[in-house]
């Protein structure tokens, strides 16, 4: 069986990596019009990272968002939250924005936070494509 380390991408240091619980954000999501019930195809290339021969080393978690109506919105990742969902991981990597990680924990969200690796100069680069 093949290991993977857990990547959380971050732009900036206003995004946190967490691990939260299934269960909870799935509770949340629920009430956002871009909810997902289903994802049946097979995990998208581009949800990994590679090594130089092309061969997957790492999960990139998405970006989540909690507005103030109790409700979690996906800003990129739904598909492969949905994926996780359905293959019953219970604790998901989701990378959310720093100032909302009080929130988070307020409505039991989060088994775990992260330190983000911030590379700002690749950062700035990337934003540019």
């Amino acid at each position: 069986m093949r290991r993977y380390a857990l990547i959380i991408v971050s732009d900036s240091f206003y995004h946190s990596p967490t691990i939260v619980d299934s269960e909870r954000i799935e509770h949340f999501w629920r009430m956002d019009s871009a909810y997902l019930t289903e994802w049946e195809w097979e995990p998208r290339d581009k949800w990994f990272l590679k090594d130089v021969n092309n061969k997957k080393i790492a999960f990139i978690a998405g970006l989540a968002s909690l507005d103030g109506r109790d409700q979690i919105g996906f800003i990129n990742g739904r598909h492969r939250t949905r994926w996780l969902l359905n293959k019953g991981i219970k604790e998901l990597p989701v990378c959310i924005p720093t100032n909302e990680l009080e929130a988070w924990m307020e409505r039991d969200l989060i088994i775990q936070t992260k330190q983000p690796i911030v590379f700002p100069e690749i950062s700035k680069l990337i934003m540019q494509y």
